[in-house]
Parts: C-alpha cells; sequence; structure tokens
C-alpha cells in the first residue's frame, strides 16, 4: 500500500494546538508544496491517521489531554504510520519516549524546520 502524493504536493499531518503556530506552520508547508491536514489534539491526529495515510507526521510533543509521542505509538501499534516519517516539535529540553524520532526544539527556525520537513519527507536524514 502505497503513500498518496497528490499533484499538489507530498500529504503531511501536522498536529499542533497552538492555533498561531499550527497556522503559520501550514501555511509555510502549503507554499513549499505540500498538501498540510491539520489537527488541534492527539487524538484528532490520531483519527486523521485512521482515515488517511500520510508520508510524514510533525506532531508537537505536548497537547492537551494525550502527548504527540502517544499518538505515535497508538498509530504503530495499529499500523497507520507504515512508511510514514515522523518529526517531533516542542519546547521540552528532554521530551522521553520519542523512540528515535527526529526532535525539533522549539522555537523553531522556519529555514531549519522546512529543511528537515523535506528530508525526512524524502526520506533522508541531516
Amino acid at each position: 500500500q502505497g503513500v498518496p502524493v497528490q499533484a499538489g504536493g507530498i500529504e503531511l499531518l501536522l498536529v499542533e494546538d497552538s492555533p498561531d503556530l499550527r497556522d503559520a506552520l501550514a501555511e509555510a508547508l502549503r507554499k513549499g508544496g505540500y498538501s498540510v491536514t491539520v489537527a488541534e489534539s492527539a487524538e484528532e491526529g490520531l483519527e486523521k491517521l485512521r482515515t488517511s495515510r500520510f508520508r510524514l507526521v510533525v506532531t508537537d510533543y505536548e497537547l492537551p489531554i494525550e502527548t504527540g509521542v502517544w499518538m505515535l505509538r497508538e498509530g504503530v501499534a495499529a499500523g497507520l504510520l507504515t512508511d510514514t516519517a515522523v518529526l517531533i516539535i516542542t519546547g521540552h529540553t528532554n521530551p522521553t519516549e520519542t523512540k528515535g524520532w527526529k526532535v525539533l526544539h522549539k522555537p523553531l527556525v522556519f529555514d531549519d524546520f522546512l529543511r528537515e520537513v523535506a528530508l525526512a519527507a524524502t526520506g533522508e536524514r541531516s
């Protein structure tokens, strides 16, 4: 089962509870040619994972109720993240249980963030 790539770009799920940051990141990613689906919580993100396939998931670590890592673990357990790259963004200095997923620390430098997204989406490592 392949990952769908729309004519507009690579399918990406962005999970971020801060409206301002979510909107800014989504806009920058769309301008970069990505097809972006947004979610405000880990629970909503997991529901999006259940209904669609993504090449890349970008999630905040600290979200209301459950964490981004909880969402990722649930997605892995359900087989929803096969062939899906992951980037975790966080303000925490030492987030736990990130399982080798790439972690980017806030405040984000947009050019660096977009470079990491491009590397992750194409399967390359920085």
